[in-house]
């Protein structure tokens, strides 16, 4: 009874609803919990969070019991108790999440946005259904009969040692159904027109986003694709950087690569690929932004989902194969894993799931209570050679140099400006970003 205090005065949320007495919008709010999760109504308390209480409340409990069974379709499971507060009655009922959804009030199928029961829109109200049908958007048919999957099969010839990716071994992986390809089977393909899709890749020189460094935008070609470009773009632009730790130095990235890989992996295989748009992947000066596409999984909480203790898949073939190639580990843990990757740094990763993407924040890494700026200080700065303070100097006021502006500032060849680069960079005064030609110098900020 003392948990039941704490909520009515800490106040309404998307799994609790007070209410000073009853009205039909009550049924809204059944079947918005019916439809997604487990929630609570309770009659009888003020939106101030003041106990009035109901009179005659065996009467009412009946009329509740009646508007349930008569306005809702199907018949969700609940429970209505009478439960005293401070000499109060009140009436307390619990919703459960059904199996059978969309439960509909007056033909129409409700949700909770945060404190609110509203009404879900057409593709929202054909999910349920699907879900409903225990079926997800990855099981349904293909209407192309063209697919090839060389990028696929190639994975799998080196990840399980597979010979041949015949019919046989796509309807294994249920990307054959009868005789039809099925979406996650398009979503696997090398091309496919399932172009209401894709992954936009954006590296901004600072946070203003009014100037873009290098950009990657992919349609129409194997999530695999997607996975592979986004851990390109990654190397290229996130440095891996040394550290000295007890005369001893320790190399790390800005951003752990284990926490990329797993955040990735779960923007791919968790994205509802019901709804149009495109996931987006964002490198700034100090962090790395990860935007899926859709809202969590029904059935998952936002504090399940940030502490990583229950995972509830939305596509389970694309998990699998993902699971199967082995870029993730094993189910449900990628959570952990990203969190675990921050366990040594003073920064940590910030998970915010919205109503329509769920968003994966990667700081860069911090050890102890240094920032980037401050660790470099155990670099002596006092000890650089002359050529190098002016190197340093010009890499300072002229961010993302390249070494070929580094020769023409310095007089000097590639041989020479090469080597005060390293020397730098070695000292942890200047970090690299990109590879090849687009390589360019900063310095630590």
């Amino acid at each position: 009874m003392s948990s039941l205090i704490v909520q009515i005065a800490e106040g309404e949320n998307k799994y609790f609803e007070i209410k000073e007495k009853y009205s039909k919008t009550l049924l809204k709010t059944v079947s918005a919990f019916a439809n997604y999760h487990t929630g609570t109504i309770l009659i009888g308390v003020s939106n101030s969070g003041a106990l009035i209480g109901v009179q005659q409340v065996e009467s009412l409990r009946l009329t509740i019991e009646n508007a349930i069974n008569d306005a809702i379709k199907p018949r969700p499971y609940y429970e209505i108790r009478t439960i005293a507060i401070e000499n109060v009655e009140l009436i307390n009922i619990t919703v459960h999440k059904g199996e059978h959804t969309p439960y509909t009030y007056e033909k129409k199928a409700y949700q909770r946005r945060d404190t609110s029961s509203v009404e879900v829109d057409k593709l929202t109200y054909e999910e349920l259904i699907l879900a409903g049908k225990n079926k997800s958007f990855e099981e349904l048919p293909y209407p192309d009969k063209n697919l090839t999957f060389r990028l696929l099969e190639q994975e799998l010839q080196e990840a399980v040692m597979l010979s041949n990716l015949d019919d046989n071994v796509l309807k294994s992986f249920n990307l054959i159904h009868h005789d039809y390809y099925t979406n996650a089977a398009a979503l696997m393909a090398d091309k496919n027109s399932v172009l209401t899709i894709g992954l936009d890749l954006i590296c901004y020189k600072d946070d203003s986003l009014q100037e873009i460094v290098d950009r990657v935008q992919l349609k129409g070609v194997s999530i695999l694709e997607h996975y592979h470009q986004a851990m390109r773009f990654y190397h290229k632009h996130i440095n891996k950087r040394d550290i000295i730790k007890k005369e001893r130095r320790e190399s790390y990235e800005d951003v752990p690569l284990i926490a990329f890989r797993e955040a990735l992996a779960n923007a791919i295989i968790h994205r509802n690929y019901n709804r149009v748009g495109n996931n987006r992947i964002e490198f700034f000066t100090n962090r790395i932004e990860i935007v899926s596409i859709g809202s969590l999984p029904t059935g998952i909480s936002e504090s399940e989902f940030v502490s990583g203790v229950f995972s509830n898949q939305r596509n389970r073939i694309l998990a699998d194969l993902f699971y199967r190639l082995g870029y993730i580990e094993k189910m449900g843990t990628g959570i952990r894993r990203i969190k675990g990757a921050y366990m040594d740094s003073h920064s940590k990763p910030d998970l915010i799931a919205m109503d329509n993407s769920v968003k994966v924040v990667l700081p860069f890494v911090i050890h102890g209570n240094l920032t980037s700026k401050e660790e470099s200080s155990i670099y002596h700065i006092a000890s650089l050679k002359p050529e190098e303070e002016k190197l340093l100097a010009f890499v300072q006021t002229n961010p993302g140099v390249s070494r070929l502006q580094i020769e023409a500032y310095l007089n000097v060849g590639k041989t020479k400006a090469t080597s005060l680069l390293n020397s730098l960079y070695e000292q942890r005064l200047i970090i690299k970003l990109g590879q090849g030609k687009a390589t360019r110098y900063k310095t630590i900020t």
